[in-house]
């Protein structure tokens, strides 16, 4: 354990933890310095194949003794060392800057060029020489038989007396070991070198690219720092309400998290904005998590008055309302999977109504859209119910197959198909996303469409509320009839969705009940109860053993924490404060610093498996301004 200082917009907050950290390019990159795993480093996406390309596996630096603490700056990654060295991270477009102070011996650059998720292959070359202040790196990767397969240029400008040391060495990480993951890669350490006050790592497809970028990126050092440094400040939130530091400075890093995972992709002419789902290995967008994480940065944007990023989210929306199949579903994710989701487009509609409603609120909806905007808004929401009910309906109810919902793994069940308590409320909210865009553009049809919203209630009511089981909230019905009377808490999950889909009695009394099985001491809920014979207390890795099956994941605390403080709150504030201290203490203490992980062991808190989660930020910022409304 070190330092951990993070420098805030008015005030430092010090706590202490591992030297984990991240930071983003904003366009697809990021560098992670973490020692223990696999997925540490310096990489590039590759838009065009979508290949996340690792190219650095470390910086190290070997004569300054043990570092002493970590400095999250939000635009880089500060350490500091024994000797009274420091050195700030900081990736940038094609370019990862580095900078010293104080710095005597020797940095040794260790790469390990692969994919992402792919082991060490044989057939990786380097090619390094020393041009006065400059290492040049050539790596090509060729196939069994010899063949090219691609080659990169690394330009390493701002080094003295640098070495080549040219070795291979087999390199074991005990967090992937701990995941039951693959955890041995081989890594090549390429050079040592004592670094000048400014060093510029560059890429390109040619020589002459990478050399160009590296040189203007150098010269323009001061200037590319300060640019980035005061783009961060300008995005960070200043919520001095939160007057306990502890809130204060995770609140910040939750809205710098979020944006940070908030990229822009480039194809050619054309490009997008999108949410990475997680780092280091969710960097994919995908419908549900980039859907559910929307809300936070609506209140971003409504904190900052922020028309840019309101003008983002409007094009997120508006693709997601353009890539409707013919079965009313949307794509799980981008790239494609395989894994269906049953539940994206009704938090499609959810988001809808929170962003037209968070404009309104500011007096601004008439500044993004057009009345026509909104009739075509409503027509493409009125289309895809009809697909939905032609598709997905059976007997009145949604239907959604294994792993189409949230908890989209299996083991030792049969990954929930059948009707679901939560993909329910996502219909309904389907229905009053449509009633709400009727009621703004003054259309007569808004009537017909409550009055098919009160029947679906009924049906859900007459299937999903039982006398005769303890929760009074069943979690769902299976395909062959039989009746799952499981604590899960996704009952809290349909209640933040959908909070007039059951009378308000109904919902206090499921939500006493499942309390009593799944609120967790340390101010979290586990997700299947303790009773359960598949119940895993302790985080289990990569074997899906625990993920739904007791792991507490972020985002699901603090929805569930914004329910229950929303439906009554002096009934509930002790849980719903408890769940916010949690949720500060992950992404302040453990994990990446200053992101938040994806879950925690049921039986003792902690960070693990993603460890930068969006939804999990996200909510975090819903869950502050719930419980300590302001401007923030």
């Amino acid at each position: 354990m070190l330092r951990r200082i993070y420098k805030l917009p008015s005030r430092d907050f010090i706590t202490s933890g591992t030297n984990e950290s991240l930071v983003t390019n904003g366009f697809g990159g990021y560098f992670a310095d973490a020692p223990s795993s696999s997925y540490q480093g310096w990489y590039q996406l590759h838009t065009k194949t979508w290949r996340m390309q690792k190219i650095i596996e470390s910086l190290l630096l070997l004569d300054e003794g043990e570092q002493t603490a970590l400095y999250q700056q939000f635009y880089g990654l500060r350490r500091t060392f024994a000797s009274g060295a420091q050195d700030t991270i900081i990736p940038y477009q094609k370019t990862l800057l580095y900078e010293s102070l104080q710095v005597h011996g020797r940095l040794l650059v260790t790469f390990d060029h692969r994919e992402s998720y792919e082991g060490s292959l044989l057939g990786r070359n380097y090619d390094c020489t020393i041009h006065d202040d400059t290492i040049i790196v050539h790596f090509t990767k060729t196939t069994n038989t010899n063949v090219q397969e691609y080659e990169e240029f690394i330009v390493i400008k701002g080094v003295t007396k640098a070495e080549l040391t040219g070795s291979w060495k087999e390199k074991k990480y005990t967090a992937d070991h701990k995941r039951k993951a693959r955890d041995s890669y081989w890594v090549y350490e390429a050079c040592t070198f004592i670094p000048k006050t400014h060093v510029v790592f560059a890429t390109g497809e040619t020589l002459s690219q990478a050399r160009t970028i590296a040189d203007i990126a150098y010269h323009q050092f001061d200037d590319i720092l300060s640019n980035v440094h005061e783009k961060v400040f300008l995005q960070l939130p200043h919520p001095h309400h939160l007057v306990h530091p502890e809130l204060f400075a995770a609140g910040v890093s939750a809205a710098w998290s979020l944006q940070s995972l908030h990229q822009q992709f480039f194809f050619g002419k054309n490009n997008f904005s999108g949410i990475f789902a997680g780092l280091p290995w969710f960097f994919q967008v995908w419908s549900r998590d980039e859907l559910i994480s929307l809300k936070g940065l609506i209140q971003i944007a409504k904190v900052n008055k922020d028309e840019m990023l309101f003008e983002k989210i409007k094009k997120i929306l508006t693709r997601y309302l353009q890539s409707i199949d013919i079965t009313g579903k949307l794509p799980n994710r981008f790239p494609a999977s395989t894994l269906g989701s049953a539940d994206a487009l009704g938090w499609l509609a959810k988001r809808v109504v929170d962003f037209l409603r968070t404009l309104k609120e500011e007096k601004q909806l008439y500044n993004f859209f057009s009345i026509p905007q909104l009739i075509g808004w409503s027509e493409i929401l009125k289309s895809a119910l009809e697909k939905s009910k032609k598709h997905s309906l059976q007997d009145g109810l949604v239907f959604s197959s294994k792993k189409e919902t949230w908890m989209d793994t299996v083991y030792l069940d049969d990954g929930r198909p059948g009707f679901r308590i939560e993909i329910q409320a996502l219909f309904d909210a389907l229905y009053s996303a449509i009633i709400y865009l009727e009621k703004l553009v003054g259309s007569p049809q808004k009537q017909i469409f409550v009055k098919e919203q009160k029947v679906f209630r009924k049906r859900v009511a007459e299937t999903f509320l039982r006398d005769d089981f303890s929760g009074h909230i069943i979690d769902g019905v299976r395909p062959d009839g039989f009746v799952d009377r499981t604590f899960r808490p996704n009952i809290f999950l349909a209640a933040y969705i959908s909070p007039n889909l059951f009378a308000k009695k109904d919902w206090i009394i499921a939500f006493d009940a499942h309390l009593k099985k799944l609120y967790l001491p340390w101010g979290g809920f586990a997700t299947l109860d303790p009773e359960n014979s598949l119940f895993s207390p302790t985080y289990t890795g990569s074997d899906n053993k625990s993920y739904h099956h007791g792991d507490s994941w972020y985002f699901v605390n603090n929805l569930v924490a914004i329910v229950l403080f929303s439906f009554q709150e002096e009934k509930y504030k002790r849980i719903a404060k408890s769940v916010v201290y949690a949720s500060a203490k992950d992404i302040l203490d453990f994990g990446f610093a200053g992101h938040a992980s994806e879950l925690s062991s049921a039986s003792v808190q902690g960070g693990e498996a993603s460890l930068v989660q969006a939804w999990s930020s996200a909510t975090f910022i819903e869950l502050l301004e719930t419980i300590y409304p302001s401007d923030f």
